[in-house]
């Protein structure tokens, strides 16, 4: 039998501290496949490979960008490639203008991104004999490399993840982040790929109202959390809310402040996450909170834990007050122990949080009404046993880890290319 060859492309994991969700399935991934290329696209220098995370020993990581500045592998390609694919996006893009100012940008990716596939393509002739997989975790510049060696028969096929910010572009009128852009060939990489597989409904629905032509190659495929207990229950203040995210305008950690300066009840502000535009307002603004409510920046904190806190210590609701989210990973793992959340109704959130789970608010919420409805939810003790439970239910049914990732790698299993 031929060895089982993957190629996983990501931003920048293993190195960094983002992608924790590339690290949660990479043990099942390394259970079934005998070697795994891990190929992080967005990582150029040393200070990006400062940090690494732990990978499975068949692992092993293809430092693209440098074999590509190198230029070992490099060729001259036609003119008609570059010019095929550029026209091809021109020509599907509903703001040519935009499009027009952004040529340069266009440009400086798709060459890039054809060095990068003559990397993966002499890769592929040092392999030998091996039946391989391609994996793009994201529609990004890695799916671009994608296509460019499917259009060259180098590769029969390939599958995509969808998330958020590489799946929703600026004409979709529910981002709300200023400055967000149409990711680089967009369409072309929607046409190419064998299968684009989001980890929302919302977003295979959003796809297959876009591209209609192309809805069969469209599916949902959740993330996931491990199971690891329950959140120790505690029906009576000091209540915990807590919150996780970098503290930006997007990710509306600012807006907690609102909320916590309307509710009356002793409440304890667990935050986990640094950096972000808003750090620095949010830290002033928390010396104005009145003294029934304490404060924990608790800045980055590792995975694990985090996860240990939600094990040993109470907490009565997790909030996401996101104006743009995939699904958060971070409301998956709330739920996986049991506790209550709350997110505002963008792209995929309602589907972890909602009637069963917690609550769903809309972006441009009321803080009294918001502040109202958390300070009522406190003070029933009945409410929070029901959406605990609700949360740990709907977990199991839609969010468990080692569910999802095994429906994911058999799936992934049926687009096979053999050398």
């Amino acid at each position: 039998m031929k060895p089982k060859v993957l190629f996983l492309f990501t931003k920048n994991y293993p190195f960094g501290k983002p992608e924790q969700y590339v690290a949660d399935e990479q043990e099942l991934l390394a259970q079934y496949f005998d070697r795994v290329f891990l190929i992080p696209c967005e990582v150029f220098s040393n200070e990006q490979k400062a940090v690494q995370r732990p990978i499975p020993e068949n692992f092993e990581i293809l430092d693209i960008n440098t074999l590509v500045a190198k230029g070992t592998h490099q060729k001259r390609h036609a003119w008609s490639e570059w010019f095929s694919v550029m026209w091809y996006e021109f020509v599907r893009c509903s703001d040519k203008i935009w499009f027009l100012r952004e040529l340069w940008r266009y440009r400086s990716v798709l060459k890039h991104q054809q060095a990068s596939a003559d990397v993966i393509a002499a890769t592929l002739r040092e392999l030998g004999d091996a039946e391989t997989f391609f994996y793009a975790y994201w529609v990004h510049n890695s799916a671009v490399i994608l296509g460019l060696l499917k259009r060259r028969n180098v590769i029969s096929r390939y599958i995509c993840r969808a998330h958020s910010i590489d799946l929703y572009d600026r004409d979709w009128a529910l981002v709300k982040t200023q400055g967000t852009k149409v990711l680089p060939f967009h369409h072309f990489n929607m046409e190419q790929a064998d299968a684009v597989w989001s980890i929302s409904e919302h977003g295979t629905k959003h796809l297959q109202q876009k591209f209609p032509q192309r809805a069969a190659h469209f599916a949902t495929h959740r993330l996931g959390v491990d199971d690891l207990g329950d959140n120790p229950f505690r029906a009576t203040g000091p209540f915990v809310l807590v919150t996780c995210s970098q503290i930006s305008r997007s990710k509306g950690v600012h807006r907690m402040i609102e909320l916590l300066s309307r509710i009356d009840l002793p409440v304890r502000w667990v935050h986990f996450g640094a950096g972000g535009d808003r750090e620095n307002e949010v830290r002033e603004a928390i010396k104005n909170l009145p003294k029934n409510i304490e404060v924990e920046l608790r800045g980055f904190t590792p995975n694990d834990q985090i996860k240990s806190f939600y094990a040993s210590a109470p907490v009565h609701l997790f909030l996401s007050l996101s104006e743009a989210e995939g699904i958060p990973v971070s409301l998956m793992e709330a739920i996986s122990f049991g506790i209550p959340v709350l997110a505002t109704d963008v792209y995929g959130s309602p589907e972890v949080a909602n009637e069963v789970s917690g609550f769903t608010i809309p972006y441009t919420f009321d803080a009294n009404e918001v502040a109202t409805l958390i300070r009522n939810f406190l003070s029933d003790e009945l409410a929070q046993k029901q959406k605990r439970e609700g949360a740990k239910k709907l977990f199991h049914e839609k969010f468990n880890g080692k569910k999802n990732h095994r429906k994911f790698i058999g799936d992934l299993l049926m687009y096979g290319n053999d050398l």
